[in-house]
């Protein structure tokens, strides 16, 4: 396999891809990667083929364990890994987002290698974090409108409900000192009946208004999982 490695054919075939791939041997050694590859990990391919170099190169990743179980998973175990995203520092200064996907290498039913694509997927990232922080400050806009409301709400119960007492407790009073055939009896039986349908309507306006509702918070959905089987 080297020697076909080194071959012009083999090259070429490299250089056909348009995302970049790297292949390594069974010990996680890079022996082959093309100029798409280099270029979005700012290197060349005589410093990927360097342990040293690449070993350093790994350890720019946020998550390195997680590449090396992406790499175990082809050469220790001969499964084909679980694509896998991470960040890294790219030699530019900045970060970047990569999405790997590896593809097993079999030479008579054995694996030799694990050819890895490389995809940037800075930018998708990019816009996802714009789009998101869009819509949390659209949610807190939106919350500070209701909490706005809320308070306008208990503001304007408060106001009414004062009055309404004043008006039920004077309408009480005269009625108890009416007999029941006095025509004021009846009119002041119809102000305390209104006085008591008004409270109750402030009542729930201000027991809706008090109401807290569960808060939406960002989180990470394997964080989330991880919970669950721990309470589970």
């Amino acid at each position: 396999m080297l020697t076909f490695a080194h071959s012009t054919y083999f090259q070429n075939l490299l250089e056909s891809f348009s995302a970049g791939v790297v292949i390594c041997n069974v010990r996680g050694l890079v022996y082959a990667a093309n100029e798409a590859a280099c270029r979005l990990l700012g290197t060349s391919g005589r410093e990927l083929a360097d342990p040293s170099r690449c070993a350093a190169l790994v350890a720019r990743a946020d998550a390195p364990r997680r590449l090396a179980r992406f790499l175990a998973m082809a050469i220790k175990h001969g499964q084909k890994p679980e694509p896998l995203s991470i960040a890294c520092a790219h030699p530019d200064g900045q970060s970047r987002r990569y999405r790997l996907s590896g593809s097993l290498l079999l030479e008579n039913e054995k694996i030799f290698g694990i050819l890895i694509e490389i995809t940037d997927v800075t930018e998708i990232y990019s816009l996802h974090e714009r789009e998101r922080d869009m819509l949390l400050g659209v949610h807190a806009a939106q919350q500070e409108r209701i909490e706005g409301l809320v308070r306008f709400s208990l503001a304007v119960a408060h106001q009414i409900r004062n009055p309404l007492m004043v008006i039920g407790g004077f309408a009480g009073r005269l009625r108890r000192g009416k007999e029941e055939d006095d025509p004021e009896a009846e009119v002041l039986g119809m102000i305390l009946d209104g006085a008591r349908r008004l409270e109750a309507v402030v009542r729930a306006v201000s027991d809706y208004a008090r109401r807290e509702e569960p808060a939406m918070v960002p989180c990470v959905p394997a964080a989330l999982r991880s919970e669950e089987r721990r309470v589970g």
